[in-house]
């Protein structure tokens, strides 16, 4: 396993963590509104769960070393969520996105978005 595929991992934890913040806190934020915005997300993050998946299956150690790497990966997470609320003028909510991530690993990595929407609906 090279360097290069841990922080491949941790770039795409980064991005599920990204999601999965945006669409608990910020759907009303976007132009669809609360009930339809950010469905795209969805799709986002299961496209890094199974990235991450890919490279588990190549370099199996990497599934034991991701995990120490959450509180990484949020604050990474926190830089693309700072940009998008830039780019759509709501720089006021950066400073309410706390300062450690308020996701497990566990979570992270199985939460079912699609089936929440569903047992809503």
């Amino acid at each position: 396993m090279a360097r290069s595929d841990l922080n491949a991992c941790i770039s795409q934890l980064a991005r599920t963590l990204e999601y999965m913040y945006k669409w608990d806190n910020l759907r009303r934020y976007t132009q669809a509104g609360e009930e339809k915005g950010g469905l795209s997300w969805i799709r986002s993050l299961e496209e890094a769960r199974a990235e991450i998946n890919s490279l588990f299956r190549r370099y199996p150690s990497l599934k034991k070393k991701l995990p120490e790497y959450l509180s990484i990966a949020w604050k990474d997470a926190v830089d693309r969520i700072g940009i998008w609320l830039r780019d759509i003028d709501r720089d006021d909510l950066i400073a309410i996105i706390p300062e450690k991530g308020p996701y497990t690993y566990e979570e992270t990595m199985t939460r079912d978005l699609r089936k929440e929407i569903r047992h809503k609906g």
